[in-house]
């Protein structure tokens, strides 16, 4: 259930990425998509190796820490990039979402040992299929959907003030003065509500570590 969550916010928020900065701070695709790239493949790369490698030096010390490690790192993501998503600029955006994934991806490493330690060896190959299949269909089928359609939501409600209706956004050139602002608006907050999320998995993952040493058997 943790690892499902964390998918959600995670593969929700990244397919917007781009649309939020271009929309929010002006820059272009090309700059957006350029500094994000930097993200992915740096500070998320950095939180998936130290998820496993921090997990596997200390386990003999902390046995349960493959559980409680991400909803440590969650914690700690969370408030990071909610200050992100608040920033006033791109700069100051882009500075604190290169720190956030660095604890948000701790998770990933140890949710794949932690499903496979739970079942017989014969069973592990079945468990990370089971395990994906879950993700996938909660992360990709619901993540991005529901952080459109929530972006969509309070863009309209941003415009109705105004009386223009977000159908009549969608023209090119059509009341740029309202609808640039209520679109920006609108995603900023969606990816901010998409994000407080987290707080459920982390509660899943510290959940997860009262149990973990009686269900583990390989």
């Amino acid at each position: 259930m943790a690892g499902a969550l964390v998918s959600f916010v995670g593969y929700g928020t990244s397919q917007f990425l781009v649309s939020y900065s271009v929309r929010n701070y002006g820059v272009s695709i090309a700059q957006a998509s350029f500094a994000l790239g930097i993200v992915a493949g740096i500070s998320v790369a950095i939180g998936t190796f130290a998820g496993g490698f921090v997990s596997d030096l200390l386990q003999k010390r902390h046995p349960t820490i493959a559980c409680w490690l991400p909803g440590l790192g969650i914690l700690i993501a969370l408030p990071i990039y909610l200050r992100s998503f608040g920033a006033p600029d791109f700069d100051d955006s882009f500075k604190y979402l290169l720190i956030a994934p660095i604890f948000h991806y701790l998770y990933l490493g140890p949710m794949y040992a932690v499903t496979q330690s739970i079942v017989q060896p014969r069973m592990r190959a079945t468990a990370v299929a089971v395990l994906l299949l879950i993700v996938n269909l909660i992360g990709y089928g619901l993540g991005p959907p529901m952080v459109g359609a929530l972006s969509d939501y309070l863009a309209s409600q941003a415009l109705t003030p105004s009386g223009i209706t977000l159908e009549a956004c969608k023209g090119i050139g059509e009341h740029p003065a309202a609808c640039g602002p209520a679109l920006a608006l609108g995603l900023r907050h969606a990816m901010m509500g998409a994000v407080a999320v987290l707080a459920w998995p982390m509660i899943h993952f510290f959940l997860a570590a009262r149990t973990y040493l009686k269900d583990r058997v390989s």
